[in-house]
C-alpha cells in the first residue's frame, strides 16, 4: 500500500520545527529565531537567494537530531556537549529524504569549529557556520533581559570565538 501526500516541502519543514520546539518551554521560538538570526548574517555576507533558502531551512530544523530531552537541554549550554552527536544523528534522520537532502549535510555540519576552515579535519559549508553563529548566539541572550541591554555581551563572547569556533566574516 502507498501513501502519498502533496504537502508543500516550507509547510513541512514549519511544521517540524514547530514540534522540536515544543518539547521543553525553554525552546519555545528557538529555531525561528536562528532562522532568521541566520538569514540575516547571509545576507549580511552578500550570500545569494539559494544558499540563503537553504540556510533557512536548515536553521528552522538544526536541532532535528536531538532524540531525547537531555539532548535538547544540552544545545542551550555555549559550549555544547558532544555537539557532533545530535549534528550526524539529524544528518542520517535526513539525507535519504531527496528534498532536504542538501540541509542534511548542512545540519550534520552546524557546530563544526570555524579552525581556519577546516573545522574537526573536514571543511564544512558556509551556511553550516552561519547557522553555528546565529544558535549560539540565540543562546547567549537572557529572555529575561532587555536585548539591547546584552549587545555587549553577546558580541564580546562572539568576538572571543572568532576565528577559532566562529567563521570570521
Amino acid at each position: 500500500m502507498t501513501f502519498t501526500l502533496d504537502v508543500p516541502l516550507n509547510d513541512f519543514v514549519v511544521s517540524i520545527s514547530n514540534a522540536i520546539d515544543l518539547t521543553t518551554p525553554l525552546l519555545a521560538g528557538h529555531h525561528k529565531r536562528v532562522a532568521y538570526l541566520a538569514w540575516n548574517i547571509a545576507d549580511a555576507m552578500g550570500l545569494g537567494t539559494k544558499e540563503k533558502e537553504l540556510i533557512i531551512t536548515a536553521a528552522l530544523i538544526h536541532d532535528v537530531g536531538c532524540l531525547s530531552l537531555q539532548d535538547r537541554l544540552d544545545t542551550l549550554e555555549f559550549e555544547t556537549k558532544n555537539p557532533s552527536y545530535h549534528c550526524r544523528v539529524g544528518e542520517l534522520v535526513l539525507r535519504e529524504f531527496e528534498p532536504l537532502k542538501e540541509v542534511a549535510e548542512i545540519i550534520g555540519r552546524h557546530h563544526a569549529p570555524w579552525a581556519g576552515g577546516n573545522g574537526n579535519g573536514a571543511a564544512a559549508p558556509v551556511a553550516a557556520h552561519v547557522i553555528h553563529l546565529a544558535d549560539r548566539i540565540d543562546i547567549l541572550v537572557d529572555r529575561g533581559d532587555k536585548i539591547l541591554h546584552q549587545e555587549y555581551r553577546v558580541f564580546g563572547r562572539v568576538a572571543e570565538e572568532t576565528g577559532e569556533k566562529v567563521l570570521p566574516e
